[in-house]
């Protein structure tokens, strides 16, 4: 092969990474300053709050002998708020 054959061939490669490095900033500025979806969605997540209770283990003695059993309770809590008329 000749020279010529790969004489704008470097050219075209960093054109190419020009405009797909361009294409991944502007998207990122669309998404950061522009789209509020994202804002929106991390208030959501940041806000809510949530009580989850572990469920332990049992509890043994040296002899085997069961000192602490598990029994679940439930408890149902009522926000007025969020409790609408029917």
């Amino acid at each position: 092969m000749n020279k010529e054959f790969y004489k704008g061939r470097h050219l075209f490669y960093l054109g190419l990474i020009i405009f797909i490095w361009s294409v991944f900033v502007l998207r990122l500025f669309y998404i950061q300053v522009i789209d509020n979806r994202y804002i929106l969605a991390s208030d959501n997540i940041s806000i809510r709050n949530m009580i989850i209770i572990p469920a332990r283990g049992l509890v043994y003695d040296r002899n085997q002998k069961l000192l602490v059993n598990n029994e679940p309770v439930f408890d149902i809590m009522v926000i007025a708020e969020q409790v609408f008329d029917i």
